[in-house]
């Protein structure tokens, strides 16, 4: 064994023993220590730091590796004729032998300015849309592939552990997610060109990946809702591959001279680009509609947004989203004791409570008290009179007029998941 691939096994593990006591130092709670991997036959990969010294090759010629001898190479395109071999690295995935060769290049030249700048908003459905209209289709690689992976996956499955076949049949399997993660690299290495080669201003959303794709499973205290629905959805932007395009497109726009500007996305798809007026929309309403009559493709409108934001700073205030007067509430949770504060919102379990039965209406706090007026009377209660007050001394909340009526007298409502008091039967106004 060559010295200096024996070298390049000890600044691994350097490496990675930096990174757990990085880690430790941050209080990051999986730290992470550093593990022995065994032998995998699938993986695993040997470097030679120098070129020549253990081993040698050009275009054209076979490669010389120390203890191995020559290997035939299929070079899949030519090298640079201005480039130097300085390090080799051979790795083994799926079954196949790959030769990495990292070489030295003259600094690259920039390219010619376009004078033209774009906004790009990445999607699940269409894989990026520009701010000129343009729609980027995306390689749909793992969808693609579904098929076939899962005919692999129960292939693997059929076969009897630590048998030949189920070698064979791990070996194939292997082969077609590697198929996939090829074609979804070459799709990113060819958007990012088009671009870079396009524009000389590319704004994108800083997204963050990591959260978009945590599971909704939930505890088992909380279990979560939609979890299949959400999955899929998991699966669509993994499948889509955004960190690896605006990893290569800001490399790629470094050595073209190019700048790529990153804003956060948040409130990009319900401002209108035109007016800045906020327009809420769900997410499965995929068209833009404002009120100035604009009509505009919803991920089209987030796209021009960011661009405005990269040539206008000061659109950002413009797209802050106006506060509610009225914000939804939410049901209260069950067997919780609503402590209510000054302005009609439960402390303890975030929950609004409104003070009428008749109709739910929206509850505010009186001027200069605490207490929890309405802006229509209930039974029992007049505009000026409190339809619910806190007990004296203590944050329980005391029901009067026709909640004391159905109550039984003034007392502490304990408030169940449907909004009803579970010992008296008293019905408190909780928004459906």
């Amino acid at each position: 064994m060559n010295a200096l691939a024996q070298h390049d096994v000890l600044r691994r593990l350097d490496k990675a023993m930096q990174a757990f006591f990085r880690r430790v130092k941050a209080g990051e709670k999986a730290a992470g220590f550093p593990r022995f991997h065994r032998f995998d036959p699938y993986g695993g990969s040997i470097t030679w730091a120098q070129h020549g010294n253990g081993c040698r090759g050009r275009e054209g010629q076979r490669l010389y590796l120390q203890g191995v001898g020559n290997v035939k190479m299929r070079w899949h395109r030519p090298l640079p004729a201005d480039s130097r071999v300085t390090q080799v690295t051979v790795n083994r995935r799926a079954g196949r032998w790959y030769a990495v060769l990292c070489l030295e290049l003259p600094t690259p030249q920039p390219l010619p300015a376009t004078g033209l700048a774009v906004g790009v908003d990445m999607g699940v459905r269409t894989f990026a849309t520009l701010s000129t209209g343009e729609q980027l289709p995306g390689a749909g690689a793992l969808r693609r592939a579904e098929k076939s992976l899962l005919r692999s996956q129960r292939n693997v499955t059929r076969k009897r552990r630590g048998s030949r076949r189920r070698h064979h049949a791990r070996r194939d399997l292997a082969r077609a997610h590697d198929r996939a993660r090829r074609v979804r690299r070459a799709h990113a290495h060819q958007a990012a060109r088009e671009l870079v080669n396009r524009f000389d201003l590319i704004a994108v959303e800083d997204l963050r990946i990591r959260n978009m794709v945590r599971s909704a499973r939930g505890t088992l205290e909380q279990p979560g809702s939609n979890v299949r629905a959400k999955a899929g959805l998991n699966r669509s932007i993994a499948d889509a591959g955004w960190r690896q395009f605006l990893l290569l497109l800001e490399s790629k726009a470094a050595d073209a001279g190019r700048q790529v500007v990153v804003f956060p996305a948040a409130g990009t798809s319900q401002t209108c680009s035109a007016c800045g007026a906020y327009c809420p929309k769900a997410l499965s309403q995929r068209a833009h509609r404002c009120s100035c009559g604009v009509v505009l493709d919803r991920d089209h409108n987030a796209a021009i947004n960011i661009l405005r934001l990269a040539r206008e700073p000061a659109w950002r205030a413009a797209m802050r989203r106006p506060v509610e007067t009225h914000p939804r509430p939410q049901p209260a949770r069950d067997g919780a004791v609503a402590t209510v504060s000054g302005d009609g919102r439960d402390r303890d379990g975030q929950t609004n409570v409104g003070c009428c039965l008749a109709q739910l209406y929206w509850s505010q706090r009186s001027p200069g008290t605490d207490e929890i007026a309405t802006s229509t009377g209930a039974e029992g209660c007049t505009p000026s009179q409190p339809a619910s007050q806190r007990s004296p001394g203590t944050d329980e909340i005391a029901t009067c007029g026709a909640v004391r009526a159905a109550s039984g007298g003034c007392g502490v409502a304990t408030v169940s998941g449907d909004g009803r008091d579970r010992d008296r039967g008293a019905g408190i106004a909780v928004h459906e």
